[in-house]
């Protein structure tokens, strides 16, 4: 995969995707993390402090690695999204005590961090619903608490009300909980179309899910999976191949062919081809 490619369609999509808080949609600088360089020892986005691709853009906040895998956050923290230790608008992580962050991916009212010791931590809330009335205490976690996955991670993704991450193995795990109560544990697998799909990579949209084998193939779930109460998701194989990557909102997913081209459709239009 060509990774300048990979970056450009990650930014372009972030940059299209609404972001809000407080009834406001923030600037451009909130999104690509270029705001005003502050002082190291408060909270907040530092300039030219972020690589290229370790950032994820959600609907009301996002969350940024910094070159010294602190995770700083921005936006709303009525979930507990932003971590335990926030000023307004502003969280700040340090996630070494499970190795040194990788990548984020940030949900509806969560976030999620892959180490480079192949764990999964969340915090916030996955609720099981879209409904933004007020939660129970217990319902969140404002700590970050390791996901118990069976095996090595890859990599992860996170849709609205729920996160998935894929094996070492190729195994697609799955959670749609997250609270004070426990740790989070797969609760649903989704599996792919037939025995020859390697599952390689994976985004999340909303409550679809999508995944590419590592012949460039994808296949997707249309189904809500926040509210899913299966225990295996089936996909299903879209006439699409040659996929470098893919990435998904609430409204549409794009894909990145191996010749460098685009393609962007929304969920109504893919599930019915």
């Amino acid at each position: 995969m060509n990774r300048n490619k990979s970056i450009l369609i990650t930014i372009l999509f972030a940059l299209s995707s609404s972001f809000f808080y407080a009834g406001e949609e923030l600037p451009p600088s909130s999104l690509s993390g270029n705001s005003e360089a502050i002082d190291d020892s408060e909270l907040g986005f530092q300039y030219g402090a972020y690589h290229e691709v370790t950032f994820s853009v959600s609907r009301e906040h996002m969350c940024m690695i910094s070159e010294t895998s602190i995770v700083y956050c921005h936006g709303s923290n009525l979930y507990g999204q932003l971590g335990p230790l926030f000023a307004p608008w502003n969280g700040k992580l340090d996630l070494t005590d499970f190795g040194n962050p990788s990548k984020l991916s940030t949900g509806l009212k969560h976030s999620c961090a892959l180490t480079d010791r192949s764990l999964v931590v969340c915090w916030g809330t996955m609720s099981g619903s879209s409904s933004e009335l007020p939660l129970d205490e217990h319902q969140i976690s404002r700590i970050p608490v390791i996901v118990e996955i069976d095996g090595p991670v890859k990599t992860i993704s996170s849709g609205n009300e729920f996160a998935c991450a894929i094996t070492y193995s190729g195994k697609v795990e799955c959670w749609n909980s997250l609270n004070s109560n426990h740790s989070p544990i797969p609760t649903f697998s989704v599996t792919p179309p037939h025995d020859d799909f390697f599952v390689s990579d994976i985004t999340s949209g909303g409550g679809k899910v999508c995944i590419i084998s590592n012949s460039g193939n994808i296949s997707c779930s249309f189904e809500d999976l926040g509210n899913s109460s299966f225990q295996e998701i089936t996909t299903k194989p879209l006439e699409i191949s040659n996929v470098s990557s893919a990435i998904a909102n609430e409204m549409s997913l794009c894909i990145l062919s191996d010749d460098g081209v685009v393609n962007c459709k929304q969920w109504g239009i893919l599930e019915q081809l």
